[in-house]
């Protein structure tokens, strides 16, 4: 009979330790740095984005240009 108790206790134990992990949960979520840190690096990678079209196009442009001038002397 005693060890009826004892299993029924034990069964509670899980339950407390899956309010602390939803306690944890909800703190995780609220945190609010990962979110700050996300956002710069979207930021980066727009920038990146526009100097690596920007530099092809100029790129194009500038080898047209050269070839141009290198005709013109020969």
């Amino acid at each position: 009979m005693l060890e009826g108790r004892v299993s029924a206790s034990r069964g509670s134990a899980p339950l407390s330790k899956g309010f602390g992990m939803i306690r944890s949960l909800r703190a995780f979520l609220a945190n609010q740095d990962g979110a700050t840190a996300i956002e710069y690096a979207l930021i980066a990678s727009l920038i990146a984005v526009f100097i690596i079209g920007a530099l092809s196009a100029l790129g194009t442009n500038l080898s047209s240009e050269f070839a141009e001038v290198g005709a013109a002397l020969k």
